[in-house]
């Protein structure tokens, strides 16, 4: 199953994550959070007939802005959020196992909103362990699930030798 929605709302730099690096304070940022919850649960309630989700899924959230597209992050969590108990059960790893960002070039007052059910949608680790990708990936992709929870030099090491794999086969299947 997939659904697509549409949000009401302009990303601006009010949103971005520089914003919160800056420090708002935590009641302004409650504020925010429960305005684009609501919104989030109106646009759903008018836009989607299907769910609530079963199976996990893959967030994929679309905006037109001038913002970076990792400048999102902030805005991309409190939609997330807002769809809790009405389009999935929550946002943890076992309901949401993916969330992709891009643009799209629409109205620019919007946000497009995909949610799909993994089973169209595999991730980029069950790729891996499903032989989806670069054989040579697999036995490091092991290893970094290991030493991730290890000492932070372990876990740098580990990205770093992903990175120089993925640069080396550009992370393609046979």
């Amino acid at each position: 199953m997939t659904v697509c929605f549409k949000l009401s709302l302009r990303p601006t730099s009010a949103w971005g994550m520089n914003k919160i690096y800056a420090g708002t304070h935590w009641n302004e940022r409650k504020r925010e959070a429960e305005a684009v919850h609501l919104l989030v649960r109106a646009a759903i309630r008018r836009q989607v007939k299907e769910g609530p989700f079963t199976k996990p899924v893959r967030v994929t959230l679309r905006y037109n802005s001038r913002l970076d597209i990792d400048n999102h992050g902030y805005l991309t969590k409190l939609i997330i959020d807002g769809m809790k108990g009405i389009l999935i059960a929550d946002d943890d790893r076992r309901h949401v196992c993916e969330v992709v960002q891009g643009f799209h070039s629409g109205d620019p007052k919007e946000i497009w909103v995909e949610v799909c059910e993994m089973d169209t949608a595999r991730s980029f680790v069950d790729k891996v362990e499903r032989g989806g990708l670069c054989a040579e990936w697999i036995p490091h992709m092991h290893a970094y699930r290991i030493y991730r929870a290890g000492s932070p030099e372990q876990t740098i090491a580990y990205e770093d030798t992903l990175a120089a794999i993925f640069e080396k086969t550009g992370g393609g299947g046979p």
